[in-house]
C-alpha cells in the first residue's frame, strides 16, 4: 500500500469508497432516530449530499488530501485542514473502503 497526494483522477474512486464506507454509519443513524428527526438532519438521499461534500473537500484549496492506493485501487483517503493561527491540524474528512478496514 502507498499514500499519494490526491489528484483529480482519483475523484470517482474516492467518491465510491466514501459512499461504501459511510453507508453503515447512515443506516445506523437512521435506525436510531425518529424518521422526522432523521429527515430534518439528513436528506432522503444522503448519498447526494455526501458526494457533494467529498467533491468540495477534494477541490478546496485550504485542504490537503491524500489517497491510499493498494494494487492500483484507491482504498482510502484523508482530508486535512491546517490552521496556522493556532498551529493545529484538523482531520476534516476520512474514509476507508470497508474491504480494507
Amino acid at each position: 500500500m502507498r499514500i499519494e497526494p490526491y489528484a483529480p483522477c482519483y475523484l470517482d474512486s474516492v467518491i465510491r469508497l466514501s459512499l461504501r464506507a459511510w453507508t453503515p454509519v447512515f443506516d445506523s443513524i437512521q435506525k436510531s432516530l425518529n424518521a422526522d428527526v432523521y429527515r430534518a438532519f439528513y436528506s432522503d438521499n444522503w448519498r447526494v449530499s455526501q458526494q457533494e461534500a467529498v467533491e468540495s473537500v477534494c477541490a478546496a484549496e485550504d485542504t490537503n488530501v491524500w489517497v491510499a492506493i493498494d494494487t492500483d485501487s484507491t482504498v482510502g483517503f484523508v482530508a486535512v485542514k491546517l490552521h496556522s493561527e493556532d498551529s493545529m491540524g484538523e482531520v476534516y474528512m476520512i474514509a476507508v473502503d470497508p474491504d480494507f478496514q
